[in-house]
This record gives C-alpha cells, structure tokens and sequence, in this order.
C-alpha cells in the first residue's frame, strides 16, 4: 500500500437480507463438533458433568529417528575433523568438564534419564581404561629404533594407500581414470579425448589402537603403529580402549588430545555414530567386538586382531549385534611387527 493512503473500507460489502443475522467468521463461526473428557464447573452446567475429548495423534516420523545435529557429518570426513579440532577450541570447558569430572556435571548428571547416565559413567571408565602414550611422534634425528622400523613404515604406507584406493569419494578434475560420461558424449560436444579423464578423492583412512589393561602385552607394538601412522598425512587416528573412541591424534599438537564433549557421548559418536562409508583399521581384543560389529553396519573394517583364529567363530557368532559380515575382514595373530607385516603381504 502507497504512503499516506487510508485503507479501504469493506463494510459495504455486506449485503444482507431483513431477517438474516450477520454471521462474524471469527466470533461467531459455529465449532467442530468434539468430544470432551473431564470435569466441567460452570454455571450452565449446573455441577460436574463429563465430556469426552478425542486429540488427533501425531504423525509418525517417516525418516526414522536421526542423531540430533549430526546427519551432516555423514559421508564428509574433512566436517568431521574439522568438528573435533573446534572442540578443542571452542569447546574447552565442556571438554574439562567430562574428562575432568566437577560438581558442574554431577549437577547435570542428577537430572539425567537413567540410560543417559549410564552412558556417561561408561565412558568415564573408558577414560580410566587408556594408557596410551599421548605423545608417540618420535624424534627428528636418526635413532636405532627408527632405523629398526623403516619396513613398518613402508608397509604401513603401501597397506594405507591400497585401502584408501578401495573406497573413493566424488570425481574431480586429473587424469587416472577415464570417464565414461566424458566418453559417450564425445559424439555429440566433439571434446578431445583428453578431457575425458578424471581423478577420485580419496577418503582419509582411519586407524583405532586399543589402549586398554588387556592389550598392555602389545603396547610397545601399537607404539610403534602409533609413531609411524603420524607421519602420514592421509589417515585419522584415535586412542580406542575396547573400540570405543577416547582421545584423538592432534598434528597441530603432535599428541593425542580430549576432544569430546557431553552431547558427543550422548549421541554415541565415541561408538562410531558419525562414521559412515569409510574404512577403518582397527588393533586390538575382542573386548572391543561388539562396538566393531555394529560400525560394520555403515562401514568397511579391517581387524588386526590379538586372539587365535579359532576363536573369530566362536566370538563373532555368540554376539546378537546387527552387522555386515561382508564389510569386516579379520586378520588374528596380530601381536608384532613381525606378524603385522606378514599379514600384510596376505591382504588384498
């Protein structure tokens, strides 16, 4: 409506005839008839009478229940990385408050649902689990150990970059792979063929040491897996007692760091809720077996596993938890250096 215009009178629209009430649609319109239930005191009731009320239910949620806030986190591995480096900035005193416990998060936990709680306390005694060495980097200058470890790092290597060829992410601009949408319109656009190549995103790999009191036989061995995964840039890795995830390798801070807060464990994330579609490289028992079943589900593990081989049967088919026996590939015997790198030369 124009400045310094008065609005339009409609009152002259209301035609009626004598005799007919004039109807207000907001006061007057008559109600859907309901059925009330309860007790009524009121003059024109004369007392209590009962009426019935029927409230349509609610709508079922058709997409199923989703993690609050996390859905976007799926299928993206550089937001997720980048959600937990926020944490350790952004989200300090959070971060204190749960690995730190205070009378701050005691007041919080009071007011919990019990399942809530439980989830907490569990992951506090995870916390007490991990005895990994925070600060695996080795030193700059030539050591004998380092020598020592030479042909782990090359395997390592070569064992990182075939995983990591297996599950690629979006097409970009290169020239490895030829592209078959490029190819068949080549008819049609006349574009040379070498513009119908193209590359694919690696995802990064990520790799998970069981830290807790029954693998400290092999913790000189996760050691030496820790202090060369570090030098590779193309990998995540995290200190995982019994598979449920603790602490975080920082390459900024070239230590593992605290990096998650109360909404994380209450959203499972310690229990791989936000990976989806990557493949993960996991050391350690079958204490860890259920969490490593269930991420079977959205991913592809391979499990560098302590325990004989006549033990997978029997572990793996007396656990009820959902799982892709498709996506998990167990290798057993995997107690040192030794027995990791023959293990590799078997891995396809």
């Amino acid at each position: 409506m124009k400045k310094r215009t008065s609005p339009l009178k409609t009152k002259w629209r209301n035609f009626t005839t004598p005799g007919k009430k004039l109807e207000n649609t907001i006061t007057d319109a008559p109600l859907p008839k309901v059925k009330l239930s309860g007790t009524f005191n009121g003059p024109s009731a004369g007392g209590n009478s009962s009426v019935k009320i029927n409230v349509l239910p609610k709508a079922n949620n058709s997409g199923g229940k989703q993690l609050p806030g996390l859905s976007k986190f799926h299928n993206n591995s550089k937001n997720i990385t980048k959600r937990f480096n926020s944490n350790t900035k952004i989200n300090k005193d959070g971060i204190n408050m749960l690995y730190h416990p205070n009378q701050e998060i005691d007041m919080m936990i009071d007011v919990m649902k019990r399942a809530q709680r439980r989830k907490i306390e569990n992951f506090w005694d995870d916390v007490n689990m991990s005895r990994i060495n925070k600060h695996p980097a080795l030193p700059g200058k030539y050591t004998l150990r380092g020598a020592r470890n030479r042909r782990l790092a090359v395997e390592l290597a070569r064992i990182i970059s075939r995983l990591a060829e297996d599950h690629v992410g979006a097409a970009v601009e290169g020239d490895e792979f030829w592209d078959c949408d490029r190819l068949a319109m080549r008819k049609i656009n006349r574009d040379s063929i070498y513009k119908c190549r193209m590359s694919r995103e690696k995802h990064n790999i990520i790799i998970m040491l069981d830290s807790s009191p029954s693998c400290s036989e092999y913790s000189n061995f996760y050691s030496d897996i820790a202090s060369q995964c570090v030098q590779f840039g193309d990998i995540e890795l995290y200190d995982a007692p019994n598979a449920r995830l603790v602490h975080m390798y920082s390459n900024k801070k070239k230590a593992f760091v605290e990096f998650l807060t109360v909404e994380d464990i209450l959203n499972s994330v310690h229990r791989w809720s936000l990976f989806k579609n990557r493949t993960i490289i996991f050391f350690g028992d079958f204490d860890g077996l259920e969490v490593v079943l269930g991420g079977t589900i959205n991913n592809k593990i391979h499990f560098f596993c302590t325990e004989d081989e006549n033990d997978i049967e029997y572990y793996t088919e007396g656990s009820n938890v959902p799982c892709n026996y498709r996506n998990l590939k167990i290798i057993p015997n995997i107690r040192s250096i030794k027995s990791f790198m023959k293990a590799c030369k078997k891995l396809k």
